[in-house]
């Protein structure tokens, strides 16, 4: 008998496995000692990446929210291709996996409140990475730092068409080191000048392949 209703549409008694990709489940065994394969039970994954072509079956929500159950030791996450997954799992994939330090994402469907769910949940996390988020629009909501203002020490985002939603999170990081801006041309006009007074001159601003420190931005050194 399936337990109660934990969230929406996410069971936690449902056997989530039965629909989880073979690849995905060959990718987390790689990683388990004897006694881990042999029980199945707990996983003590740290690291995980889960890369898929434009013809291959990709892992959905229900696989991810699976992987969060049993792999809440995650610290690295690094997803491709998954064409297949919505903000819905990527929220509950937050709130079960808080202790991520580095994230990446490229080429997913999901948007703004995915983003927003991993800033507020994983506060701990220190690196992150988008590149080509799909379902990102000019109408979304702002995507803001959350508990993430005094950990997160570097971003880069690539090649997104509404990257302004991101400007709010730029901003208000405390402890930001490192920012790669590349073919983000909403993100490129803007950021720097408002971010430049209020950063140290050790911070390394990338505007496609130009480095500088973001304290001396000005118009005349930024290159597209």
């Amino acid at each position: 008998m399936e337990e109660a209703e934990s969230s929406e549409n996410v069971f936690v008694g449902r056997d989530y496995k039965v629909n989880l990709p073979d690849e995905c489940l060959a990718r987390i065994f790689h990683f388990l000692g004897p006694g881990d394969r042999k029980s199945a039970r707990s996983f003590a994954v740290t690291k995980l990446a889960l890369q898929f072509d434009q013809k291959s079956i990709t892992i959905d929500d229900d696989a991810l929210v699976l992987i969060s159950i049993r792999c809440r030791s995650l610290t690295s996450v690094k997803l491709r291709g998954c064409r297949e997954l919505t903000d819905l799992g990527k929220v509950h994939f937050a709130q079960n996996c808080k202790d991520l330090k580095k994230l990446s994402y490229g080429s997913c469907m999901f948007g703004a409140k995915a983003m927003n769910a991993v800033l507020d949940h994983c506060t701990t996390l220190e690196e992150l990475s988008v590149k080509h988020l799909c379902s990102l629009h000019d109408l979304a909501e702002p995507i803001g730092p959350g508990t993430t203002a005094s950990s997160l020490k570097s971003i880069c985002l690539k090649e997104l068409v509404h990257d302004q939603n991101f400007a709010p999170l730029i901003v208000g990081l405390k402890k930001l080191k490192t920012l790669k801006l590349i073919r983000c041309l909403a993100m490129m006009a803007s950021v720097p000048f408002r971010i430049a007074p209020i950063w140290r001159s050790s911070i390394l601003l990338r505007l496609g392949n130009v480095r500088i420190p973001a304290l001396f931005v000005s118009l005349n050194t930024i290159s597209y």
